[in-house]
C-alpha cells in the first residue's frame, strides 16, 4: 500500500492524488504491525502532509519518529567489538557529516520543500574522504554565518 501511495504522487504532477496517497499511508499505520513499514508510512506521511500544506500534522508524524541516537547506525558502534569500533564510528561520522553537508549545500527557500520528489527515504549518501576539508569548511562556515 506505501508503494501505491507513493506511486500515486509520484506520477502526478498536478498534486491531486495527494489526499488518496495520505489515506493509503494512514491505512497503512492503522494494519500493519512490521515496525519497519510504519516507520518508513510516518516518514512518508510527513513529507505527504507538508505537500498538502498540513505542516502541522506533518511535524506531528516527525515527532513520532526514531532519535537520532536510536538509530542502527549509532547503536551499532555501541556494540562493535574493540577491533572494530573505531572503524564503525567512522563510518557513522562519515554518514552523519554526509547528510549534514547535504543539508546545508541544499538549503532553498521553504517552497522548496513542497516538492515531493526530494523524498528520498533510505537516500544513498556516499562519503568521499577527498572532500573531507571541503565538507568540514562547508559545516564551519554555515554557523559562522548563522
Amino acid at each position: 500500500m506505501l508503494g501505491t501511495a507513493m506511486s500515486l504522487v509520484l506520477s502526478d504532477e498536478s498534486g491531486k492524488n495527494i489526499t488518496e496517497a495520505i489515506n493509503y499511508c494512514e491505512k497503512v499505520i492503522e494494519e500493519c504491525s512490521n515496525e519497519k513499514i510504519r516507520s518508513m508510512t510516518r516518514a512518508a506521511l510527513c513529507f505527504l502532509y507538508n505537500k498538502n500544506a498540513e505542516n502541522e500534522k506533518a511535524i506531528g508524524y516527525a515527532r513520532t519518529l526514531p532519535h537520532i541516537w536510536e538509530s542502527r547506525e549509532m547503536l551499532l558502534c555501541e556494540f562493535a567489538c574493540e577491533e572494530e569500533y573505531t572503524n564503525t564510528v567512522k563510518k557513522v561520522t562519515e554518514l552523519a557529516l554526509s547528510m549534514i553537508y547535504e543539508k546545508i549545500k541544499n538549503i532553498q527557500p521553504a517552497s522548496f520543500h513542497k516538492n515531493i520528489n526530494r523524498l528520498t527515504i533510505g537516500h544513498e549518501i556516499t562519503f568521499n574522504k577527498e572532500n573531507i576539508g571541503e565538507i568540514l569548511e562547508t559545516v564551519s562556515e554555515f554557523y559562522k554565518g548563522n
